[in-house]
């Protein structure tokens, strides 16, 4: 909830002007914000055929459980052992 735009006080001013002077030798923000407003574009562009189609826009790998877990009747200390590279 704040309102009060603290950088642009009377005492802040000096510190924003060298942030700001800082970002543009940085940065060209002319070219980020072009990016910026293309990427905009594009999600805008195939937003409606994701709604349409229930798909998220976030690329979720396939995940496999039965690749996550180890199940096996061997004790753990002979597994970890069989495990090391070289083996012990």
């Amino acid at each position: 909830h704040e309102r009060t735009n603290l950088a642009a006080s009377e005492r802040r001013r000096d510190a924003l002007a060298l942030f700001r002077e800082e970002a543009e030798r940085r940065w060209d923000l002319a070219a980020r914000k072009e990016r910026v407003l293309e990427s905009q574009r594009r999600r805008r562009f195939v937003a409606p055929v994701l709604r349409a189609q229930a798909s998220s826009w976030d690329y979720q790998p396939p995940a496999s459980a039965g690749a996550s877990y180890i199940r096996n009747d061997m004790p753990i200390g002979e597994l970890e052992r069989r495990a090391r590279f070289p083996a012990v």
